[in-house]
């Protein structure tokens, strides 16, 4: 547990921080930092766990977050060579509560297995791009924006990505966000290869439930809409499941 008694204002660090690791092994650990605002635009406070510089082979059976930025991250530049990717990262249970994201990992992180990710109050649950492989079975309640974003920044590429989403009628508080997105951003044409999605999606009757279950969007990079054609490949895209109810929001 860090100070709770202090609002972070700046990203202010990493518990856990492995670079360039092999054969990592993390369980048990229960972080409960100051309170984070999931509404702002700046992620600030600490992260759990960060993966850099090409780590290999990590488990993470059980971990616990609780007002941090993320619960694992793993991120290189997207100008870094392919030998800074972390790969092979195998999650078991991941329960998030009042963070900013569940799971972010950025041109990084290559064959993902998350078996469980819960996620409650958070900003995002699941944030990954420039990502090559993943397996994620994903439980969430009340999260503000985007919920799973799938997306292309400046050309890169996702692929192999098989998605389990649920969201049930508990979902009281969550903001005018798509559930999942696969987004474009930037004027470089992205890549967006065999995704499965499968939807399990049950619309409270009243209360803000967030907005519809999947959108596909690009952005200009600069903070707006892109209305050029880029060129974006999407391409045995896949979207099965349930979807029960009508959004409010």
């Amino acid at each position: 547990t860090v100070n709770k008694t202090r609002i972070p204002v700046a990203a202010e660090g990493v518990v856990f921080s492995f670079i360039n690791c092999r054969n990592i092994r993390v369980d048990g650990f229960t972080f409960d930092g100051p309170v984070v605002d999931i509404t702002q635009t700046a992620r600030v406070g600490y992260e759990a766990i960060r993966f850099e510089q090409g780590c290999v082979n990590a488990s993470i059976p059980n971990l616990r977050v609780k007002n941090l930025v993320a619960g694992v991250v793993a991120a290189k530049l997207a100008a870094d060579p392919d030998s800074m990717r972390s790969r092979n990262i195998h999650i078991g249970n991941l329960d998030v509560e009042h963070c900013w994201y569940g799971i972010n990992f950025a041109h990084s992180g290559d064959n993902l297995q998350v078996d469980n990710l819960r996620t409650d109050t958070v900003h995002r649950s699941f944030f990954i791009y420039g990502l090559r492989k993943a397996r994620a079975n994903i439980r969430s309640k009340d999260a503000y924006s985007w919920d799973v974003n799938l997306s292309s920044y400046d050309g890169s590429v996702l692929e192999d990505i098989r998605i389990n989403y649920t969201m049930g009628t508990d979902t009281q508080s969550a903001a005018d966000q798509d559930r999942v997105i696969l987004q474009a951003v930037g004027t470089v044409a992205g890549v967006w290869r065999d995704i499965h999605i499968n939807l399990n999606i049950e619309y409270a009757a009243s209360g803000n439930t967030g907005a519809s279950a999947v959108r596909f969007s690009k952005l200009d990079g600069v903070g707006g809409v892109d209305t050029v054609d880029r060129g974006h490949v999407f391409e045995n895209i896949y979207i099965s499941g349930k979807i029960k109810g009508v959004p409010h929001f």
